[in-house]
C-alpha cells in the first residue's frame, strides 16, 4: 500500500515538475522571441540611418524618409498610371521639396481581389516603385504613355481624361514600345523630344513595364519593377551592390528624365 502511495506521489510530483518545466520553457521561448524582435528592430533601424538615409541624402540631401510610409495611390489612379485595386502596401516613403511642392517616391505593391463565387481570389497586381514629381515648367495639356502595347494591359488603367486619345509619335522605334495619349497633340512634338525619348526607352530597357502622366507642372510615374528597392538584405556581404546601388540609379535616372521634360517644355 505505502509503494502504491510513493508510486502515485511520485507521478504527481513528476506531472508537476512537468508543469513548472513546460511553464519556465514557455516564458524562456517569449523571452527569447522578443529579444530576437527586439535584435530585428534595432538592425533595421541601424540600416535605415546607416545605409538608406546615406544613399537617399547623395541625392537629396533634404529629403525625409519614411520606412514604413508610402505614396498617395489615389492620384497615381487618378492620373491612369497603375491599375485598378483593392489594397495597397507600400514602404520607404521618400519626400522632399521641389518647385513649389512636395514631391514624393516610394515602393508600392497593389493586390486585386477578385471575388469569383464568393472565392476571394487575391491577385498583384503591381510590384514597383511610383514618383509624383513637380516640374519647374508647365505643359499646356496632359501627355500619358505606357510602356506597353498590350491592349488587355492598356485596358486595365484609368482613362483620365475625356478628351485624351491615343496618337502616334513619328519615332517608329518608340511607338513600337510606347502607347501616348494626348489632350492636344500640338503639345507631343516639343514635349517628346528626340532627348526624351532616348531616356524613355532606356528605362523601358532597365526597368521594364511603366506608365507615365504629365499634366501641368506635374509628373506621375509608376514602374512595375517586381522588385523592393531599399530592402534590407539578409546579411550584409556586399551590400552596396545588392539594392541600394540599383535605387540610387533609378532614382537619379528618373530625376535625370524630369530635368529632361522639364527643357522640353520649357
Amino acid at each position: 500500500m505505502i509503494s502504491m502511495m510513493s508510486f502515485i506521489l511520485g507521478v504527481k510530483h513528476f506531472a508537476f515538475v512537468e508543469m513548472i518545466l513546460r511553464v519556465i520553457g514557455g516564458v524562456c521561448v517569449l523571452v527569447i522571441g522578443w529579444k530576437y524582435a527586439q535584435l530585428i528592430k534595432n538592425n533595421c533601424k541601424q540600416y535605415d540611418e546607416d545605409v538608406v538615409e546615406k544613399a537617399v541624402h547623395s541625392i537629396l540631401p533634404d529629403a525625409k524618409i519614411d520606412p514604413k510610409g508610402r505614396i498617395n495611390v489615389n492620384k497615381l489612379y487618378n492620373m491612369g498610371v497603375i491599375p485598378d485595386f483593392s489594397s495597397a502596401s507600400g514602404s520607404y516613403l521618400i519626400s522632399y521639396s521641389r518647385n513649389g511642392g512636395t514631391n514624393y517616391f516610394s515602393n508600392l505593391s497593389l493586390d486585386y481581389t477578385n471575388d469569383v463565387y464568393g472565392q476571394g481570389k487575391v491577385n498583384t497586381v503591381f510590384t514597383g516603385q511610383a514618383y509624383v514629381l513637380y516640374l519647374g515648367n508647365c505643359l499646356k495639356g496632359k501627355i500619358r504613355l505606357v510602356a506597353s502595347k498590350n491592349k488587355k494591359a492598356l485596358s486595365l488603367l484609368h482613362k483620365t481624361d475625356e478628351n485624351e486619345k491615343q496618337i502616334m509619335t513619328g519615332n517608329s522605334t518608340f511607338d513600337d514600345t510606347f502607347t501616348v495619349y494626348t489632350t492636344d497633340e500640338r503639345i507631343v512634338s516639343y514635349a517628346l523630344n528626340d532627348q526624351v525619348m532616348d531616356k524613355l526607352l532606356a528605362l523601358k530597357q532597365s526597368y521594364g513595364g511603366f506608365a507615365m502622366s504629365v499634366c501641368q507642372n506635374e509628373a506621375v510615374i509608376a514602374f512595375n519593377t517586381g522588385a523592393v528597392y531599399f530592402a534590407m538584405p539578409h546579411n550584409y556581404q556586399n551590400i552596396e551592390q545588392i539594392s541600394i546601388e540599383t535605387s540610387k540609379n533609378e532614382i537619379q535616372n528618373v530625376l535625370n528624365l524630369v530635368k529632361e521634360i522639364e527643357k522640353s517644355i520649357g
